[in-house]
């Protein structure tokens, strides 16, 4: 099996993003989302199987490269995308492509307009976990990520009894 795989997925339903008025308000509105996270991520599931040819690889890691499809030009917000995309991650485990999801390395979301075939994209490449601590910083932040290693009690946050590090 390759050490790469790129899925075609529909894209989450609206209903699970963390944006969504009525999300939880309601016991038959949180019962609905339920709902809506449990269909996408057997969706998902089916159609990582159907990728893989059934194979069950258990990457015990992996990077995820996602490039979401949208139907018009509108802005969104990559954080509430990621989080709709939750039931999609557990479905990638469910079909056997991942050990587990907390190994996995999300790279930024990509957009694009396909106002025919709205969809996600997602290029799951294997990784070692070892491979997963090293974090790529561009180069006017190296300063910066060097006085953090260097020094990380001169970091103006939270003590540990206020529940830092």
């Amino acid at each position: 099996m390759a050490d790469r795989i790129t899925l075609v997925l529909p894209l989450p339903d609206a209903g699970l993003s963390p944006n969504r008025a009525k999300r939880g308000r309601t016991v038959g509105a949180r019962q609905h989302t339920r709902r809506l996270a449990r269909t996408y991520r057997h969706q998902v599931q089916l159609l990582t199987l159907e990728a893989t040819g059934n194979a069950r690889p258990m990457w015990p890691a992996a990077v995820l490269w996602p490039f979401w499809l949208m139907p018009d030009r509108r802005r969104r917000d990559r954080d509430n995308a990621a989080a709709s995309f939750k039931s999609g991650l557990d479905g990638l485990v469910d079909a056997g492509l991942l050990e587990d999801d907390r190994h996995t390395l999300p790279m930024p979301i990509r957009w694009g307009v396909d106002r025919d075939h709205p969809r996600v994209v997602l290029v799951v490449e294997h990784a070692e976990p070892a491979r997963l601590g090293v974090v790529y910083v561009p180069d006017h932040l190296v300063g910066i990520a060097r006085a953090v290693i260097d020094a990380p009690d001169t970091l103006v946050g939270l003590t540990e009894a206020e529940g830092g590090a």
